[in-house]
């Protein structure tokens, strides 16, 4: 079980504990494929969620693993873009 934590005051970030497992390669894809989903979703309010998840899953290659699954990334969009309906 790993016990880093990270706290944040500001903008100041700071970390408590040390990591016991290997640092996911991934990570910055998956954060970045998320924000980059939400602001075309909300862009483009009326436009299929399916259609945009599998247009921005492009970006990982097929040797990737642990990626979010494409009925997930769906659900956040619905929810992203329910208030600009």
């Amino acid at each position: 079980m790993c016990t880093t934590s990270v706290t944040q005051e500001g903008d100041i970030f700071q970390a408590k504990g040390t990591h016991t497992h290997a640092a996911d390669p991934l990570m910055r894809k998956k954060v970045e494929l998320k924000r980059n989903l939400k602001t075309e979703a909300v862009v483009d309010v009326f436009a299929a969620s399916r259609r945009l998840v599998d247009d921005h899953m492009k970006v990982f290659e097929a040797t990737d693993f642990n990626l979010p699954k494409a009925q997930t990334l769906t659900r956040i969009l619905n929810r992203a873009r329910a208030t600009h309906r």
